[in-house]
């Protein structure tokens, strides 16, 4: 009598599936928070991309308009004479191989730092997050100007590099790493007059 009881207690468990919705539900809710998650995430890594591009627009616009954020650079370039006062950059060899960069966190001999700490500032507005150690300023050659004119007309580029994204809650639910580098942002346009304020 005792294993007939047992017998059907096994089959009664085996035909009971009361408990199948629970666990269906848990499965769903998992995939549906996972994919909310993964929107909300992405979309916010999307909103840091774009803005850490706009920041990097308004800092090479702000680069090329105010005071030579690099200075002591010749008219022409650095390497380049040779050339009679008025005599265009274009006619010297090496007018478009030269390049200069400054970092605005670390500074240096030739770097302007009032112009890079403004330069910092308006980039901030558009990403907070940023620091000076994430900012580059580089003139390089263009060709442009003439011997004599008492600046240099090069190609002027921001670039930001050293910037993450970190994940709020992807990590922990699906393992992926705390935080991910974002590629470095780069514009460059050619400088104007280098002396505005």
């Amino acid at each position: 009598m005792g294993q007939r009881l047992t017998l059907r207690r096994l089959k009664d468990l085996k035909s009971d599936e009361s408990g199948a919705t629970l666990v269906e539900f848990t499965l769903v809710l998992l995939i549906m928070l996972t994919m909310t998650f993964g929107i909300i995430e992405f979309g916010y890594a999307g909103f840091q991309w774009a803005n850490a591009e706009a920041a990097t627009q308004r800092g090479v616009r702000l680069a090329a308009t105010r005071d030579a954020a690099i200075t002591g650079i010749p008219d022409c370039g650095t390497g380049v004479s040779g050339l009679s006062p008025g005599q265009p950059c274009s006619d010297a060899a090496g007018s478009y191989t030269w390049s200069t960069t400054c970092n605005a966190g670390a500074g240096g001999a030739n770097c302007n730092a009032a112009t890079l700490a403004l330069i910092v500032a308006e980039m901030q507005r558009s990403y907070p997050d940023l620091t000076a150690a994430n900012v580059n300023v580089t003139f390089s050659g263009a060709g442009l100007g003439f011997q004599g004119l008492g600046r240099p007309v090069p190609i002027v580029s921001v670039e930001l590099t050293g910037l993450t994204f970190d994940f709020i809650a992807l990590d922990g639910l699906i393992g992926l790493p705390d935080q991910i580098n974002m590629p470095a942002f780069r514009a460059s346009i050619t400088a104007e007059d280098l002396q505005g304020t």
